[in-house]
């Protein structure tokens, strides 16, 4: 029993974007809004699933990519948030991290 059953089956996480996000995404062209805007539905429900991974060097920071584009986030478990610091193409996604995470 047990198999194939999501570790976060009925568990729903609010998904908040940081300022910086919100004009993140906003700069993107409709295609990739659409495209970006599934994957972070998909965060909802179980925000480590997919194509997940952790950032080298930033612990608790993970990514998750959709084609040529990065979604950036923390996850706070005991308030089941998930927090996007960031979005955007994968060759400006990385410098962007820089400048938001210390």
């Amino acid at each position: 029993m047990g198999q194939g059953i999501e570790e976060n089956e009925g568990i729903v996480y609010k998904v908040e974007l940081i300022e910086s996000a919100e004009k993140d995404f906003d700069k993107l062209s409709k295609k990739a809004k659409v495209q970006v805007a599934k994957l972070i539905d998909t965060l909802e429900t179980n925000p480590r699933a997919g194509n997940v991974r952790e950032l080298v060097g930033y612990k608790g920071v993970y990514r998750k990519r959709t084609g040529d584009y990065r979604v950036v986030y923390t996850i706070e478990d005991d308030v089941l948030v998930v927090i996007v610091v960031a979005v955007g193409p994968r060759k400006d996604i990385y410098d962007m991290i820089k400048r938001r995470i210390k």
